[in-house]
């Protein structure tokens, strides 16, 4: 492949490799192609990004074997594509992402301004939100998931939240916890079975 990819899997069968470009094109190519030195440029679908789009197109592979793809800009959204290459859905944001999403209970987090919105799901969930006096000096760094229904995001305040996807009474993005670090945080954490490094 001739492009900048975002995110790539194994497909279903695991004889291909599903890839996103950053230009909205996915290729399926078979495992056998990959040891080749051709270019591989057939496409098994395409999303439209939006026109004179000038922000950079990120993507992530979810658990279930679905990639996503996600961009800001005057039309933010996020592309879920299944595992067998094919689009899934185009999901709008309702702001610009200020880091990169993640993977959470069989969703994408997109961590926006004053919020955190688990989107790419069937069902509505509820936004964790920043409490009014900080939404507008808080941004977020990063977001780190800890496990398949919990996160921590580091904001601009050097504090780290502990968020967690909660099904009862409705589903939600809940604060568990917040802790303030004394120095500047500069690389996100890294969750590594029990411990955050």
């Amino acid at each position: 492949l001739s492009t900048n990819l975002v995110a790539a899997a194994p497909s279903t069968s695991g004889k291909s490799l599903i890839a996103v470009s950053d230009f909205g094109e996915v290729f399926r190519v078979p495992v056998d192609a990959l040891d080749q030195s051709e270019f591989y440029t057939k496409s098994v679908s395409r999303f439209r990004l939006p026109d004179g789009l000038k922000d950079p197109v990120g993507g992530l592979e979810l658990p279930d074997g679905r990639l996503a793809a996600w961009c800001g800009g005057k039309e933010p959204a996020v592309w879920t594509v299944n595992s067998s290459g094919q689009l899934e859905q185009r999901w709008p944001l309702a702001d610009v992402p200020e880091a990169s999403p993640v993977p959470l209970a069989g969703g994408v987090v997109v961590p926006m301004p004053g919020r955190l919105s688990l989107t790419a799901m069937r069902q509505q969930v509820t936004d964790y939100r920043v409490s009014g006096d900080l939404k507008a000096q808080t941004s977020w760094k990063s977001l780190t998931p800890v496990n398949d229904t919990q996160l921590v995001a580091i904001n601009s305040d050097n504090q780290l939240v502990q968020i967690e996807y909660r099904k009862t009474p409705r589903p939600h993005l809940a604060e568990v916890s917040t802790t303030t670090f004394a120095g500047k945080t500069n690389v996100a954490p890294v969750a590594a079975g029990d411990y955050l490094c």
